[in-house]
């Protein structure tokens, strides 16, 4: 009798500190969205860091446009969303999306930094390509990221034909025209 009144003791103790460490995570999760961007800005601060003590000066730069991969690809979601998006434009948005999520690259993305250049500049290239002749207002009014979303695809264009090879550039190239 001794034990089962010990282990009902020790189930509601558990039980207790179970609802307490439920409540805890409730907290965490449900912070706002002036939290967690602080959260955000706190993570991305610690790995451009460690980057910067990781790499030479030629990757540091790169790093804060890596950052910008999820909110490109927020961007081509919502364009495939878009009613006054021609469907062959919708079509090419899919390709470059897919590019993103599979893991045959141009550069494998395993390789730190690099490896997630081509995607970025075949994003940037791509999206260049579409908006050549596309209301730019569109694509603002998708846009989630920081900063004048024009004036970062350009950036990044510039920025991969300083930092990938001719090769790459022009395999990306001619993968865009392709489509």
């Amino acid at each position: 009798m001794k034990n089962s009144k010990n282990e009902k003791i020790q189930d509601s103790a558990s039980s207790k500190s179970n609802k307490l460490e439920n409540i805890e995570i409730e907290k965490t999760l449900n912070i706002d969205e002036k939290e967690s961007k602080k959260i955000y800005d706190i993570l991305r601060k610690r790995v451009i860091k460690s980057v910067e003590n990781s790499f030479s000066d030629k990757y540091k730069n790169v790093v804060e446009y890596i950052f910008l991969i999820p909110d490109f690809f927020v961007l081509l979601w919502r364009l495939m969303l878009e009613k006054n998006i021609p469907k062959e434009k919708k079509l090419f948005i899919a390709a470059i999306i897919a590019y993103v999520l599979l893991p045959i690259d141009f550069i494998p993305d395993f390789i730190p930094v690099i490896g997630f250049m081509d995607d970025l500049v075949l994003i940037a290239i791509g999206l260049d390509t579409i908006f050549v002749r596309t209301d730019k207002k569109i694509l603002q009014k998708h846009w989630s990221g920081e900063g004048e979303v024009l004036e970062k695809i350009q950036s990044i264009i510039k920025l991969g034909n300083e930092f990938l090879s001719n090769r790459i550039i022009g395999k990306i190239t001619r993968w865009v025209n392709k489509r």
